[in-house]
């Protein structure tokens, strides 16, 4: 293979492509571009902007695995089911709201509570809710009163949080202390419901019994209400759900632009601009090139890390805020040492001095002949170095810093690290956001990798 360096965008690419760990970044690095540009088009910013606000996803099942588990796994475990009732009856006194689930899941859903909504200004309704099982036995699930609120100009609203109900968990265990006699005082709806008829069918069950369920509902005063029964599942999305209940695909997808965006900006801000000072500090030498190396000395010592921790505690950063701190305090460092011998060997080429005795400027020449020389070496440099930056996005917000509404893939293993997800077994809280900052570190390591060979001759394969 010849020793010269190839120029020019298209040249590089061919030789990239050429090489067995350039090709491999580059499919690897694909899906992460292609999930950047998807982001906005997908979930808008509008859906970003309520990452923090739990109410916003509240129809999701909290603490959800990922749908494919099921498959993995070999079971069908529970997706969550939304059942619409109909109004089959109204007297003077009461309306009957109906509907069946037919139930054919391996496991017990996560949790079960009912909507009620009215078109009509009603501050209290009587509500009954009895499930009629497969197996014939009938449970009352709740019976007393519930209050509406107001959610919007002409909608009324109230839900029965049935698995987190202290009075629904009594009235379960009054009913099934007659049915099997000694029932635990704590007893899990979802599980009681949705079990085999035994003793332990209160809190541990005896298997799924799957079948057709019949949900019943009467409401007095009656009224045309929309009634809601939802038994919430297990499994959601392609990467689960946290334990404020947000879709983790979401926030994967738009850590994309992201992690992108803070690793490739900083990463091209730091290269090129120490390069710049280094390679006019070396060209225009004496005091010039005392200062900027100073100045690299002294960048090089400051601790980067306490000072973004301090002023983010100062001032509370947006991860913009701390892409641009970090921009400030890389203007001088590695690079513009690094580059300095480079510039110096440059200079002392014969077309350098043609330049210079043809009249032409320092400037000039610095611009037009030395950087345009450097810049190969540079781009490889840049690339390897986005790595680093995307693993300091994600250990800034592991720290806390940053702006908690925005979704990074930082973010989201931070709130896991605080959530106790590993202690818990959330494995999938916690490995996929890892995932995807190690596929893409990989991905622009393998890339830079291959450049640096194309750039340096030296470290081509034979």
């Amino acid at each position: 293979m010849s020793g010269s360096v190839p120029t020019g965008f298209k040249a590089v690419l061919k030789e990239l492509l050429r090489t067995k760990t350039g090709l491999a970044g580059i499919i690897m690095l694909v899906p992460i571009i292609a999930m950047a540009i998807a982001a906005p088009l997908v979930a808008p910013l509008s859906v970003v902007k309520q990452w923090s606000n739990p109410l916003y996803w509240q129809n999701n099942p909290r603490d959800a695995m990922p749908i494919w588990v099921s498959w993995l796994l070999g079971k069908n475990l529970p997706q969550t089911v939304w059942l619409h009732l109909k109004r089959v009856e109204i007297t003077p006194k009461k309306a009957v709201y109906v509907g069946t689930i037919d139930y054919t899941y391996d496991d017990y859903p996560s949790e079960l509570r009912l909507y009620l909504i009215s078109e009509e200004h009603i501050d209290q309704v009587w509500i009954k809710v009895t499930v009629y099982r497969p197996d014939g036995l009938a449970l009352v699930l709740y019976n007393s009163s519930l209050s509406l609120y107001s959610v919007k100009s002409g909608e009324y609203k109230g839900v029965i949080y049935l698995s987190t109900s202290g009075e629904v968990s009594s009235e379960l265990a009054r009913q099934l202390r007659r049915i099997e006699g000694n029932v635990p005082p704590v007893v899990v709806p979802e599980v009681a419901v949705f079990s085999k008829a035994c003793p332990e069918m209160a809190s541990e069950g005896c298997g799924v019994l799957k079948g057709r369920y019949l949900v019943k509902v009467e409401i007095s005063p009656p009224g045309n209400y929309k009634v809601v029964f939802v038994a919430f599942g297990k499994v959601y999305g392609l990467f689960g759900t946290d334990d404020m209940r947000r879709d983790i695909a979401l926030g994967i997808l738009w850590g994309a632009p992201i992690a992108l965006a803070f690793g490739v900006i900083a990463s091209v801000w730091t290269v090129f601009i120490q390069a710049f000072l280094g390679s006019l500090g070396a060209w225009y030498g004496s005091k010039v090139d005392e200062l900027i190396q100073r100045l690299a000395d002294i960048m090089l010592v400051l601790p980067l890390l306490p000072l973004l921790i301090l002023i983010d505690f100062l001032y509370r950063l947006t991860v913009w805020d701390l892409l641009l701190v970090i921009m400030v305090f890389s203007i001088a460092g590695v690079v513009t040492k690094t580059v300095r011998p480079l510039t110096l060997q440059i200079a002392s080429e014969q077309y350098i001095e043609a330049a210079l005795s043809y009249g032409a400027s320092k400037m000039r020449i610095l611009l037009r002949y030395i950087l345009p020389r450097e810049l190969p070496y540079l781009i490889a440099l840049t690339v390897m170095n986005v790595p680093g930056y995307i693993f300091l996005e994600a250990a800034l917000c592991m720290l806390g810093l940053g702006e908690p509404e925005l979704p990074t893939w930082g973010r989201i293993l931070s709130d896991a690290w605080y959530a106790g997800a590993a202690y818990h077994g959330y494995w999938w809280w916690i490995l996929t956001p890892a995932g995807f900052i190690a596929w893409t570190a990989i991905a622009f390591a393998l890339i830079g990798y291959a450049l640096d060979k194309i750039v340096n001759p030296r470290l081509r394969e034979l």
